[in-house]
């Protein structure tokens, strides 16, 4: 016998085939149309006939969109959660809402891709366009793999994306944006300044992974999974000896992040004449500034936990500073400049409206008539080629060869 179940606030129908339990979901959070669903696939159950209809239920987009959101809830994190939501409620639900899934075309995705790229006041980012085609594609392979679709009914292709080179700020520029905020998130940003550490993975910093006797932080770095050791300055040591024995509990940090202070330190700086700054950007500094006193990219790479050496080559594209010293050196080993510009020029007689004398006059006919001899002999050299040429092959050649030979 059927039995109904309740999972994240949808119905789901549980049922027995050979010995095995199967779920089918009724798509619906209301009872009493679950209840009357339930009651139909009961009775076709019973006569053999396992499905709420005699054909098959073909989903909308918008039906499928639902079944995602708590799947995502309960198996994905919170900010991919956020995300998700938050591309099906503001653009693909209105867009895709009550089309059918296996209705969905490459015209469709075309012309979603072309809405984004035209939205009025601002067009969309190609990466945020390629994120809400993430999701769809997501929300299409999960009803693939749960059966709800046979097949993807179209293939979604993501928008080629220019390469980015990461921001970084200047100490000065730094240093203004600091004196905009309060100590304890001014400790926060220097230590993420030192150490590469973003401010979000500042939170899993523990006490224990601060080694003060080497000047060594240890952390694992929750996006690539990968542990890390960064040796720090003696400053940052005695920052990070202060936050060991004051901050409370296990982590060195709260796990919230200072985004808003962050930002409301920079809006301050921006209204006294300076750079807007955001907390990545100085982890995008420190590797920025590690690359540019010429630090090997190998060694940046550990210390910013990069999972592709790729990744750590784009600071080496972003600072210019530090190609000043090579063209100062290329500067030495060049000719004297100066000395060739100032070589004797004949100067211009239509300029000046002076007429020529009769020294520079021969001078410049001795010139020319060079010139004329050059492009004669020159002349006739070609033109001699190309009649001895024709003559000079197969038998003929030989001959030639041979005399020379015995003439020599």
């Amino acid at each position: 016998m059927p039995s109904l179940l309740w999972i994240n606030g949808i119905a789901y129908v549980q049922y027995y085939v050979a010995g095995k339990a199967r779920k089918k979901s009724l798509r619906t959070k209301d009872r009493p149309t679950a209840n009357k669903r339930y009651k139909e696939f009961s009775a076709k159950h019973e006569l053999g006939l396992i499905g709420l209809h005699a054909e098959r239920h073909i989903p909308t987009l918008q039906e499928l969109f639902g079944d995602y959101l708590p799947f995502c809830q309960s198996n994905k994190s919170p900010r991919t959660y956020r995300g998700a939501k938050q591309h099906i409620d503001d653009k693909l639900g209105p867009f895709f809402g009550g089309m059918r899934a296996q209705d969905l075309t490459a015209k469709h995705i075309e012309d979603f891709v072309t809405r984004l790229r035209s939205w009025a006041p601002v067009p969309y980012h190609p990466r945020t366009i390629n994120a809400h085609l993430e999701t769809l594609r997501k929300v299409l392979r999960r009803a693939v793999e749960h059966r709800d679709l046979d097949r993807m009914p179209c293939e979604i292709r993501m928008l080629k994306t220019p390469d980015s080179l990461p921001r970084y700020a200047y100490p000065d520029q730094i240093r203004q944006w600091m004196g905009q905020m309060d100590l304890p998130h001014r400790i926060r940003a220097i230590v993420s300044l030192m150490t590469g550490i973003s401010d979000r993975d500042l939170g899993y910093v523990r006490k224990e992974g601060v080694d003060l006797h080497n000047a060594m932080v240890h952390y694992r770095r929750p996006k690539t999974t990968t542990d890390i050791a960064i040796p720090v300055t003696r400053t940052a040591c005695k920052l990070l000896g202060h936050l060991v024995t004051s901050s409370p509990g296990p982590a060195l940090f709260p796990a919230a992040s200072a985004k808003k202070a962050f930002s409301t330190a920079s809006e301050r700086a921006v209204q006294s004449g300076g750079r807007r700054i955001t907390p990545h950007m100085l982890r995008h500094s420190f590797g920025t500034w590690l690359v540019s006193i010429g630090i090997p990219p190998i060694f940046v790479q550990q210390m910013m936990g990069h999972k592709d050496i790729k990744t750590t080559m784009r600071y080496a594209k972003v600072m210019p500073e530090h190609l000043r010293e090579a063209i100062d050196r290329l500067e030495e080993k060049m000719l004297d400049v100066d000395a060739l510009i100032a070589l004797p020029q004949l100067p211009d007689r239509r300029a000046t409206g002076r007429r020529w004398t009769e020294k520079e006059r021969k001078a410049q006919a001795e010139r020319m008539k060079g010139n004329r001899l050059r492009l004669k002999s020159a002349k006739s050299r070609a033109k001699l080629a190309r009649t001895v040429e024709p003559l000079i092959g197969g038998r003929l050649k030989g001959k030639l060869k041979g005399g020379t030979s015995e003439n020599n």
